[in-house]
């Protein structure tokens, strides 16, 4: 898993999107993913939600994704084997894993073991979000 730094640095981008990403949103709060998902579209990405596991891994084949964010805590199926069944069955690289945690979450498997590239602890920063967004946008394009 690549730290924070190695992804972007703090203040190195602006908080505005130029480039657009295919995004798949995985969190079984409604309110969250919505949230997420708006601010996303917002920002000129094309955005899904899904809101367990088997919905993620039928919208990430559909969609394709650059990048998943995942909450890890999710209802009934693991993140964890979410995140390797997304990596396991993506058609196109590289696909930048993100996992959104709590910061109470109890620990599980290291986050690398499942393929996670990045993990956001707590609420998530808006402006820290667009810039980790433009920095892998500028990896993969």
């Amino acid at each position: 898993m690549a730290s924070e730094a190695e992804i972007t640095e703090r203040g190195a981008f602006p908080d505005t999107n130029p480039g657009k990403l295919r995004v798949l949103v995985v969190d079984n709060n409604l309110d969250r993913a919505a949230s997420l998902a708006m601010l996303l579209h917002t920002d000129g990405h094309e955005v899904q939600v899904a809101l367990h596991g088997p919905s993620a891994c039928h919208a990430a084949k559909k969609a394709q994704p650059d990048v998943v964010l995942l909450d890890m805590g999710l209802l009934g199926v693991a993140g964890y084997a979410v995140a390797r069944q997304l990596h396991a069955e993506a058609n196109r690289k590289p696909l930048f894993l993100i996992a959104l945690e709590a910061a109470d979450a109890p620990g599980g498997p290291p986050m690398g073991e499942a393929g996670v590239d990045l993990q956001l602890v707590g609420p998530v920063d808006p402006n820290r979000l667009r810039r980790l967004l433009q920095r892998i946008h500028s990896i993969i394009y």
